[in-house]
């Protein structure tokens, strides 16, 4: 093949166009097929951006989806802050007008009622459980036989 050169060759109509990820970074566009150490350097510029947390000095940064997303964030922290002030508001008049200690009074009440309760042992629970599967599984079989069995008295009268 004469003439031909094996040596890859970018091509482009405008030059080189500023990626997004690398604008403001201080990184070069790089051309089609060109790369820096065999790792593209918008690749390096997004590992910096990442674990070094820098913010960029210009470029298009901050995006469109960035500005949303940080009024989105900020709307937010606005409706917690809100929520918030709004419990607080709730527990405070039920603290100023007793119902606070009213429920403390019902709670340890309910307490003191259910220590007189005889709970069931382990395996008083256990055979139990056992039971109440025994019986479903009876009550289903039972029903799956009587539906087999009108169906066929259903399809032998027509």
């Amino acid at each position: 093949m004469a003439g031909l050169s094996t040596e890859r060759q970018g091509v482009s109509s405008i030059g080189r166009v500023a990626v997004s990820k690398t604008v403001g970074w201080g990184f070069k566009s790089l051309t089609p097929c060109q790369s820096a150490g065999g790792v593209a350097e918008w690749s390096i510029a997004a590992v910096l951006k990442t674990a070094v947390g820098l913010k960029p000095t210009g470029g298009s940064n901050p995006s469109p989806s960035a500005k949303l997303r940080s009024v989105i964030v900020k709307k937010f922290y606005v409706e917690l802050l809100l929520w918030s002030f709004g419990v607080l508001a709730i527990f405070g008049v039920a603290w100023y007008l007793g119902w606070l200690k009213s429920l403390a009074i019902y709670v340890g009440e309910t307490r003191d009622e259910l220590k007189k309760c005889n709970w069931p042992s382990r395996d008083e629970l256990w055979n139990s459980t056992v039971l109440v599967f025994v019986v479903l599984a009876v009550l289903g079989l039972f029903v799956v036989v009587s539906d087999f069995g009108i169906l066929k008295v259903v399809r032998g009268l027509l």
